[in-house]
């Protein structure tokens, strides 16, 4: 499987198993992030691979870290879901108080997840954007040699 099929397999399944603040959720949030370490996991091992052996069939060294670096912020989200969802999933929101953090919870868990869909989605197009020599997308920052 190709990286780019293996990414699209990732985000199909996160579509396929939203993550709900619920049991089962809790269940495909600890999936999705396990997916999304394998996945960051290939594409770092490729990079390695290409610079090791120089192969020509990768995409280059560049791509394959930027991609490495979207997916590890993905993760990064990911990891983020877990107090908010835990929570949600194992509290009473019986007070007023306790509905009121539910609220926050639930804010926390959607703004997270939103993020780790964009840094799947921009680690995606990187991942299928031929090289033409270097260059840096607008979600990272340009690094500037003194």
């Amino acid at each position: 499987m190709s990286l780019l099929h293996a990414a699209d397999a990732v985000a199909a399944d996160i579509r396929e198993h939203p993550i709900t603040a619920t049991r089962d959720g809790l269940v495909h949030a600890v999936r999705h992030a396990s997916l999304l370490c394998h996945l960051a996991d290939r594409v770092a091992a490729d990079a390695e691979s290409r610079l090791i052996s120089n192969t020509a069939l990768l995409p280059s060294t560049e791509i394959l870290c930027r991609a490495t670096a979207l997916l590890g912020m993905a993760l990064g989200h990911y990891a983020q879901v877990f107090d908010p969802l835990l929570a949600l999933v194992m509290g009473d929101q019986h007070s007023v108080q306790e509905q009121l953090d539910a609220l926050d919870h639930h804010s926390s868990l959607r703004v997270h997840l939103a993020n780790a869909a964009k840094a799947l989605t921009a680690a995606r197009t990187v991942l299928e954007t031929p090289h033409s020599g270097p260059s840096t997308p607008p979600h990272l920052p340009q690094r500037r040699d003194r």
